[in-house]
């Protein structure tokens, strides 16, 4: 509830700030939001995430890539790996109502992304960069498999799971239409457990 109650807050006050200026600059307002999507963490980061708007989802991943980009851990081919991520990517991939041959062309798009990336990342790599906001992968892992209730946090499909652990599709966490896999496009449909 505490998550909640601090992501309306959040959208609340950007809200207000930016009706207090009759020439509201909604560039600005989009960018403020996509960086504090960025700053959030786990579930309340995803929950923020479903709020925006394709353009500003599309604009959440193509800063995270470009902040990637610009880290000096990358050999040259991992560097133009993410380049070409980021010239593929358009915001037509976050359109919530599309055609099921455009969802089917961009399912093929996104699945040729993660085979090519397999060529320059190991899966934790790959997953910071593809699947994960703040390049930190690390999702929840439970012991056991009927987990508290919450969020589900993977997708059975479609795993990003740490080493060690694999999606478990459960009735025990709250299903959501998008949010996880490849560019949080899959459907969230389980939850993340230790093998």
């Amino acid at each position: 509830m505490k998550k909640i109650f601090f992501i309306v807050s959040v959208f609340a006050v950007l809200f207000f700030i930016s009706c207090e200026n009759d020439n509201i600059d909604f560039n600005t307002a989009s960018d403020e939001k996509v960086n504090q999507v960025l700053k959030l963490k786990g579930e309340s980061q995803r929950i923020t995430y479903k709020l925006l708007s394709s353009n500003e989802k599309f604009n959440v991943w193509k800063k995270h890539l470009n902040n990637e980009l610009n880290k000096d851990i990358y050999s040259s081919s991992q560097k133009e790996y993410i380049k070409n991520v980021i010239n593929l990517l358009d915001e037509e991939f976050f359109y919530e109502n599309v055609t099921a041959q455009k969802l089917k062309k961009n399912k093929e798009i996104i699945y040729g992304l993660r085979q090519v990336g397999f060529k320059y990342f190991n899966k934790q790599e790959l997953g910071n960069l593809i699947a994960s906001l703040n390049g930190n992968l690390s999702l929840s892992v439970y012991q056991k498999a009927v987990p508290p209730l919450g969020s589900c946090n993977c997708n059975h499909v479609n795993d990003w799971c740490v080493w060690g652990s694999s999606c478990f599709g459960t009735p025990y966490c709250g299903y959501s239409s998008s949010g996880c896999g490849d560019l949080w496009q899959d459907p969230c449909t389980g939850i993340c457990v230790r093998n």
